[in-house]
């Protein structure tokens, strides 16, 4: 009966020893051993890898999180004298609705940005997209729409 290598699967001759049983020559053996380290070294790759994904994606929450902890804390403070207002969602999609007991100023907006002239969180961007700030008065006006 005659054994079958089981690198390259070719036939070991009956009056051929073969190499630690199972190889038909040093080359198929060695062969076998590069094929296996470097199944190993992919396997790890692979592990190093997923798991450089799992950080990127743990930091990546936290950051989101931490980003809608800050709008929510700008959204519960008012953007003209920075108390806290009632604030809370509109009737139309996105939007919100706030207003101030301490200095009167209601507003409708879908979100508040920092101003480019007194940089405070005060920027109000309204449904409409115009954006003005109560602080320093500057308005933003919407950009055209590219056709």
């Amino acid at each position: 009966m005659s054994k079958v290598c089981i690198q390259c699967e070719r036939k070991i001759g009956v009056f051929k020893t073969p190499v630690e049983g199972v190889y038909c020559s040093f080359d198929c053996r060695n062969a076998a051993r590069d094929a296996i380290k470097e199944s190993e070294r992919q396997s790890h790759q692979r592990i190093v890898a997923a798991q450089r994904r799992q950080q990127e994606e743990a930091a990546e929450s936290v950051r989101q999180a931490a980003v809608a902890r800050a709008a929510a804390t700008q959204r519960d403070n008012c953007p003209k004298c920075a108390s806290q207002w009632a604030c809370g969602p509109s009737n139309v999609q996105g939007t919100h609705h706030g207003a101030c007991n301490r200095c009167g100023f209601t507003a409708k907006f879908v979100s508040i940005e920092s101003c480019p002239v007194c940089k405070g969180a005060s920027l109000v961007v309204g449904p409409d997209h115009e954006a003005r700030c109560p602080r320093c008065k500057y308005r933003q006006h919407a950009a055209p729409l590219a056709v």
